[in-house]
């Protein structure tokens, strides 16, 4: 919903924009005596002998471009992407360089068919194209930049997509989820029965349950998510479906007796944290401190989100309940037959997802 008085600010900022971009072009065009339209352009006689060393910069910044932003993807040297954005301007940059090159190319390769198709016409085209390539390579350069963007906008998707991938891998491990139906959000802060949970407990299929519990807690006087899970179990079986060292490292440390807690990036962006700092958390047994041990993505939340082991809403919540629960099978049990065995056990008796 835009008002009236944004519409004519965008307007008067466009105009602006515009006429500030046209005033070097428009000043060397007032330069320009009339018999020097029709020879070689002045710009290309002065910078001609520049054209290896544009051609060579122009790659030599893309390459670089594209190895920074790799660089940048698989190292993450920083918490904020400069040396992706960074990357990124140098692939435009070398696209820009490349292109009198790119144009000058594509000329000789089109200038026979070119001549044969339109005659005298075509001639005329040609040698103005040739008299005056940088000019040209003005409007190829808008095309050299829409290019390079969209290589961009494919290096992000990818990225995102990565990203997402890991953080499924690294969240989603278990068989089977269960929520009250109520819940329409990825949290639930109502309990469930603990009749639900020994139901499903029961059941030889059952190899581990991993019982979820959110609140909404005060983090420096803003509300965030904090979740708490039996990380122990989440530990013994997680492993069958992905594994990684470093994160099973930090489930350890987690199912220990030290204080610590897993944030989201969310978080350690807004309040500039790192591994290794300590975070007060606001508990009905007053503030503790929570040493941070690791900081992933979260795709389930905006307002930021806090892992903790489910001793610590015993100790200083003083909370045993649920609000939603996932389920490791053994090996070798089919999950969709499981599945649909819960609901006629389970569906007509309470109002779940599964």
């Amino acid at each position: 919903y835009l008002k009236m008085v944004d519409i004519i600010l965008f307007l008067l900022v466009g105009v602006f924009i515009s006429l500030s971009a046209s005033f070097i072009p428009a000043y060397e065009a007032s330069k320009i005596k009339p018999n020097e339209s029709i020879k070689e352009g002045s710009f290309e006689v002065r910078f001609k002998r520049y054209n290896s060393l544009f051609l060579i910069s122009g790659f030599a910044l893309f390459i670089l471009g594209l190895c920074i932003s790799c660089y940048d993807y698989f190292k993450t040297p920083y918490d904020f992407p400069f040396l992706s954005y960074t990357g990124i301007l140098l692939v435009i940059l070398g696209f820009t360089l490349i292109s009198p090159f790119y144009l000058m190319f594509f000329i000789k390769i089109l200038k026979k068919p070119i001549e044969l198709l339109f005659k005298f016409n075509g001639k005329i085209v040609i040698g103005d194209m040739n008299g005056n390539v940088y000019r040209f390579s003005v409007a190829l350069m808008s095309v050299a930049i829409s290019c390079a963007l969209i290589i961009a906008i494919f290096i992000l998707i990818y990225s995102l997509r990565s990203s997402l991938e890991k953080w499924i891998n690294k969240n989603i491990v278990a068989d089977v989820y269960i929520k009250p139906a109520s819940c329409l959000s990825n949290y639930c802060f109502y309990p469930l029965s603990n009749e639900i949970i020994d139901i499903v407990k029961d059941y030889n299929e059952v190899a581990g349950i991993d019982r979820f519990r959110a609140l909404n807690i005060d983090f420096n006087n803003k509300k965030v998510i904090a979740g708490f899970a039996d990380i122990s179990v989440k530990r013994r079986y997680y492993s069958k479906r992905y594994f990684d060292e470093k994160y099973d490292n930090v489930l350890k440390e987690m199912e220990g007796d030290g204080q610590v807690v897993s944030i989201s990036e969310y978080i350690a962006l807004k309040y500039n944290l790192r591994v290794g700092d300590t975070i007060n958390i606001k508990t009905p047994q007053g503030d503790k401190g929570f040493e941070i041990v690791d900081i992933s993505s979260s795709y389930s939340t905006t307002s930021g989100f806090l892992y903790f082991d489910r001793k610590w809403l015993r100790r200083y919540w003083n909370l045993d309940d649920t609000t939603q629960f996932s389920v490791y099978v053994k090996e070798g049990v089919n999950v969709d037959s499981f599945i649909e065995k819960l609901k006629r056990r389970l569906l007509p008796v309470y109002s779940l997802e599964i």
